[in-house]
């Protein structure tokens, strides 16, 4: 289990080639190059298309009587402002799209986009993994312009991720910060497996950024036997790491946690059950 990238060259120069040819012979070639894969990628698909026709039938009867909802009152300080990203993703979990859509109409409609023109207020910063299955905005259910998001693989902090932090904690007035990890993160279960050999490039200082939080969770649980607990903890254990990180690196964080003007939250997400779950 190693997170090397072999054949890069050859992969690319396929790519391009794929590209020149038509839709069918692309599909042909792929499947020629890896026919499991590409039998995987066309069960997937055929399963999302399945599951997405389902969906629509149950929501074109719900949305007949789609009540839209008041908009939330904008948060007077961190607390409120957790309350409220709970209460979203409790609507989003419950699998309720109604009631999900009713409190994000207003917020998406083309009348809140005229008015974000004139400037951003969100109430919280978020920073949280690149993984497409892991949306801030879906996930507490809010519109434009309510969550500052920052996205990175592994929800890592380096200077970069940390001044986009401070941007959106100090300069847009945040009163949360919310540091995110998920559900069988690939960052971190790559960490888990990654020898020196793979600590380089762009990718490696992401490995790198994660790894001492994987060799806490490596320390009472071995990734060849138990890789789902082991993974699990890595992930709650790089959630507190990143969020140390933040604190310990940023002086002006640390003023505006001092004068209580904000409150930090660690969290995980799962994609089996929806909810977001704070970490102690």
């Amino acid at each position: 289990c190693r997170p090397r990238f072999e054949g890069t060259c050859n992969f690319v120069t396929i790519r391009a080639s794929l590209f020149m040819l038509s839709p069918k012979s692309r599909s042909a070639a792929r499947q020629r190059q890896d026919p499991v894969a590409h039998h995987k990628i066309q069960e997937h698909h055929r399963n999302k298309k399945h599951i997405h026709h389902a969906a629509l039938k149950d929501m074109h009867s719900k949305m007949a009587t789609l009540t839209i909802t008041e908009p939330t009152p904008y948060p007077e300080n961190g607390e409120a402002a957790w309350k409220r990203l709970l209460e979203g993703n409790s609507r989003f979990a419950s699998g309720d799209v109604s009631s999900f859509l009713s409190h994000m109409a207003l917020e998406i409609s083309a009348e809140h986009r005229q008015h974000l023109i004139g400037g951003q207020k969100p109430f919280v910063t978020v920073l949280t993994c690149s993984d497409s299955r892991c949306a801030p905005e879906l996930i507490f259910d809010e519109g434009l312009g309510e969550i500052f998001v920052v996205r990175v693989a592994g929800n890592v902090v380096d200077p970069l991720t940390l001044g986009s932090i401070e941007y959106g904690c100090e300069h847009l007035g945040t009163s949360l910060l919310v540091v995110l990890g998920h559900e069988k993160c690939g960052a971190v279960t790559a960490a888990c497996c990654a020898t020196d050999e793979d600590l380089h490039g762009g990718l490696g200082a992401i490995l790198s950024g994660i790894k001492p939080a994987t060799e806490i969770a490596m320390a009472t649980h071995s990734f060849a036997e138990e890789k789902d607990q082991c993974v699990a903890l890595a992930v709650e254990e790089n959630v507190r790491f990143q969020t140390k990180n933040v604190i310990e690196s940023s002086a002006s964080l640390r003023a505006l946690i001092e004068a209580q003007q904000l409150t930090v939250v660690s969290a995980v997400y799962s994609f089996t059950t929806g909810k977001v779950s704070k970490v102690e």
